[in-house]
């Protein structure tokens, strides 16, 4: 990988590129040493997560929030971004993506996300995402569990799949696109 992290305290990176390597940035950040402490990802200022060539863009596997500025994961041979706080999860935790993000070529879905909580995406582009094997490649996949998700501003065309599908787990909870 570019970057991997593995980590029981908060991870925050600003303006990281790992392009061009087998796996772009792979982040396992999770409390194994309490229940009642989480693990929170952050990246602020602009990542890029390009042409990666045996792994994802950027995954991220933690227990607590995951909040991403601006990301460009294009062109990787599996998922453009993979965000995890449900498989880990000991509580509901957000996932926030703002600024300017594109998904844009990968071989698996775009941008993939299991969330415990709230998802906000903004200004999401996935397009292109095709995988030429026997996986369906969807522009934006989201699942959350006992959150709301948003969306706001979003191009997503000629994947191999649905260029968005949502889905939230809990009754009563809402997308809102």
């Amino acid at each position: 990988n570019g970057l991997y992290v593995d980590t029981n305290g908060n991870a925050t990176f600003a303006n990281i590129t790992a392009n061009e390597n087998n796996g772009g940035a792979y982040i396992f950040a999770v409390n194994n040493l309490t229940l009642a402490t989480f693990v929170n990802v952050t990246f602020t200022g602009v990542n890029t997560f390009n042409n990666n060539t045996s792994g994802d863009g950027l995954n991220v596997n933690t227990d607590g929030a995951i909040t991403i500025s601006n990301i460009t994961a294009n062109a990787n041979e599996y998922y453009g971004a993979y965000l995890d706080n449900l498989g880990n999860a000991n509580g509901i935790k957000a996932i926030t993506l703002s600024g300017t993000n594109m998904f844009n070529s990968n071989k698996d879905d775009g941008l993939y996300i299991e969330a415990s909580g709230n998802v906000t995406l903004t200004r999401i582009t996935a397009n292109y995402n095709n995988d030429p094997g026997l996986d369906v490649s969807h522009g934006v996949y989201v699942y959350s569990s006992f959150g709301n998700i948003l969306l706001t501003c979003g191009s997503m065309y000629n994947n191999e799949g649905y260029g968005y599908d949502l889905t939230v787990g809990f009754v009563g909870k809402t997308i809102t696109l």
